[in-house]
């Protein structure tokens, strides 16, 4: 007989311990709510444990890698002249890169949102119209139509491509040109209230109307998150692999690029489109679990479930 597995405190005895060790650096009661001091005082904790897999190359980062390169990205936002309640968009596949600017931004209290990278122009100027981006990361394929937004709107915003375009700044380019030499230890995240300050703007459906968002703030996601993992028993690292099958604005995507650097769990996410057949292909190679249910699907023999 198989036993119930019950809501239990496990994940919150973790999440206080963690972060008590923040508060009783800064002397901020309110840091147990700020998603960017949780997530950098993570990357600190465990720099040889793999972040993310991208399962399309099979290329992948650690802890250290993404705390330096992080760190860097924020120094490079606060040289832009970006801060406090201005907004990034991140409209791009979940390759490896895509998440560098998201947890940056969440250091220095930049609200961060994820678009559709398949809307159209009359939706981007929608979008761009009521979240008023400062900068904007993107694919070059996209670039000409975000610039025409840009245009349309009087808007004028730096644009970041994680690929290399003729005219565009590279991320590699801005990673370059407006990063310094600033050493991880000296770094300090921003203080603010993370009770008044939107971590996400957050897509809502649009299917009655035009694309509109909600403003979700760090304290939301730094109470509610946990409790996803609340029936698990062992922090950190309650499972080994996580897959992220959604696109970045979607929720459950969001959910777990918050949540797998704090407790410590590998995301396995892919920056080629989801598919039936890559599906089955990132199940096998990485066994991300094991399936329970027998079905009489020809297409499920393709799935190795032992």
């Amino acid at each position: 007989m198989t036993l119930r597995h019950i809501a239990n405190d496990s994940v919150h005895w973790f999440m206080g311990e963690l972060t008590s060790r923040i508060i009783a650096e800064s002397g901020i009661p309110s840091d147990r709510f700020h998603l960017g001091k949780i997530i950098l005082q993570s990357f600190k904790d465990a720099p040889d444990f793999i972040l993310q897999i991208d399962g399309a190359t099979g290329e992948s980062e650690t802890y250290g890698s993404a705390l330096e390169r992080t760190v860097r990205c924020a120094t490079c936002f606060k040289n832009l002249g970006l801060g406090h309640g201005d907004v990034v968009i991140l409209m791009a596949p979940n390759h490896l890169d895509v998440a560098i600017p998201l947890y940056a931004a969440l250091y220095l209290g930049i609200i961060v949102a994820a678009v559709d990278r398949t809307l159209t122009t009359n939706e981007l100027q929608q979008t761009f119209s009521f979240s008023k981006p400062k900068a904007i990361f993107c694919q070059s394929d996209r670039a000409s139509d975000v610039q025409l937004t840009l245009n349309n709107l009087n808007l004028d915003a730096q644009i970041i491509s994680f690929d290399k375009g003729d005219y565009l700044c590279s991320f590699k380019d801005f990673m370059a040109n407006y990063g310094d030499d600033l050493p991880v230890e000296e770094f300090k995240c921003t203080d603010f209230d993370p009770e008044d300050s939107p971590a996400f703007l957050i897509a809502t459906s649009g299917t009655t109307g035009l694309p509109k968002a909600a403003a979700v703030t760090h304290k939301n996601f730094a109470i509610i998150t946990p409790y996803i993992w609340a029936r698990h028993t062992e922090f950190p690292t309650p499972t080994r692999l996580a897959l992220i099958g959604s696109p970045l604005q979607w929720l459950t995507a969001i959910f777990n690029f918050i949540i797998s650097p704090i407790l410590r769990f590998q995301r396995l996410q892919t920056s080629q489109n989801m598919t039936q057949d890559h599906a089955y292909d990132l199940i096998n190679t990485y066994k991300t679990f094991r399936k329970k249910q027998t079905y009489n699907n020809e297409k499920e023999k393709k799935v190795d479930a032992t």
